[in-house]
């Protein structure tokens, strides 16, 4: 009997791709803007924390972060046609934080220290498209950032243990996806609200 943890694991990751389907769709179609300096660093450092990740451990779980990674780098190829933003300074911060903390890992050579650094500089990448997500919420795709909840949702009962280097990404995922998702929905609670 397959375990629990293992199939809840791979659902999230396909709920994940699914997420991703109507993004790109969106990008092609020129209605979602993919900020290039969020996936840039996130395609980077899905590679470093989705190593420290495996190495520190986790099984159940990757799948959520092998899929971020694989299609992160697919809409970082597509932002660069379709997207906006890069060099703000805003962006520039983020991209030199997010270069400090590469340097971190390799310099470590410390699984778990890339695990950590890799999810904070994640959400230090995720700065620009939660400014964007709040500026101009029409740029982005509600439903795909909603999917993507669903999926890093189902991922946290994936967990086997919960011991902070096996949990903290599956929370981040969620936590992150969730506060776009929320920011792009506020202006329509707003209207909601005020009808």
């Amino acid at each position: 009997m397959p375990n629990v943890h293992a199939v809840l694991g791979v659902i999230a990751g396909l709920v994940t791709v699914a997420g991703f389907v109507p993004y790109i769709r969106s990008i092609i179609r020129h209605k979602t803007k993919p900020h290039r300096a969020t996936y840039g660093i996130w395609t980077a450092v899905g590679l470093v924390t989705i190593t420290g990740y495996i190495a520190g451990g986790a099984s159940t779980t990757i799948w959520v972060g092998l899929v971020y990674t694989l299609l992160t780098a697919a809409v970082f190829l597509l932002s660069l046609t379709y997207g906006v933003g890069g060099l703000s300074k805003l962006d520039i911060i983020c991209l030199i934080g997010a270069a400090l903390g590469i340097v971190l890992w390799v310099t470590t050579n410390n699984p778990q220290t890339a695990l950590y650094t890799g999810i904070v500089i994640e959400a230090i990448g995720t700065i620009p498209t939660w400014r964007k997500a709040y500026s101009h919420p029409e740029t982005e795709d509600t439903l795909a950032w909603a999917i993507d909840g669903v999926g890093s949702l189902i991922n946290l009962f994936a967990l086997t243990s919960f011991s902070l280097h096996i949990a903290l990404y599956p929370l981040w995922s969620f936590l992150g996806g969730a506060t776009v998702t929320a920011l792009l929905l506020r202006p329509r609670l707003r209207r909601y609200v005020s009808s």
